[in-house]
């Protein structure tokens, strides 16, 4: 794991080989950025995230994650977990903050997770045949 800033380009062939395990989001970062002496110095402000593989730009962390469920064929997934955002995080309060959560939860794939919190719910919602499959065998309900 490295602290410095990385910058890889969705669909570039560095972007095809990253999972979204490694763009798993460990904290926000910010850091000020300035330009220019004297009176003629410009300060901006980069926001980014790090990850396994680096302190990555926001913007292009979202673009890298976007990518990454195209080609998994789960954006419908997607729409589902920013749905679910904006139904149960009563502090989301765009469709902008509740997509970047959705794309924080598939990175951490919570949702295949039995031990998270809102596993079950989440599921019986937009995934029924998973909540089935992860029942003990004992419990499972077989068609008659």
């Amino acid at each position: 794991m490295t602290y410095a800033a990385v910058s890889i380009e969705p669909g570039s062939r560095e972007a095809l080989a990253i999972t979204a395990g490694e763009l798993r989001v460990m904290h926000y970062a910010g850091r000020s950025v300035s330009h220019g002496y004297g009176r003629d110095k410009v300060t901006s402000y980069r926001s980014g995230v790090q990850t396994e593989l680096g302190d990555i730009e926001l913007s292009q962390w979202q673009a890298l994650m976007r990518d990454i469920i195209r080609r998994s064929g789960e954006l419908e997934l997607l729409e589902q977990l920013t749905e679910w955002e904006l139904e149960t995080t009563p502090w989301i309060h765009t469709r902008k903050e509740a997509e970047q959560r959705a794309l924080e939860a598939f990175a951490n794939r919570w949702f295949d997770n039995p031990s998270h919190r809102d596993f079950a719910a989440f599921n019986q919602k937009y995934r029924p045949e998973t909540l089935q499959q992860n029942q003990p065998n004992n419990e499972r309900k077989e068609p008659l």
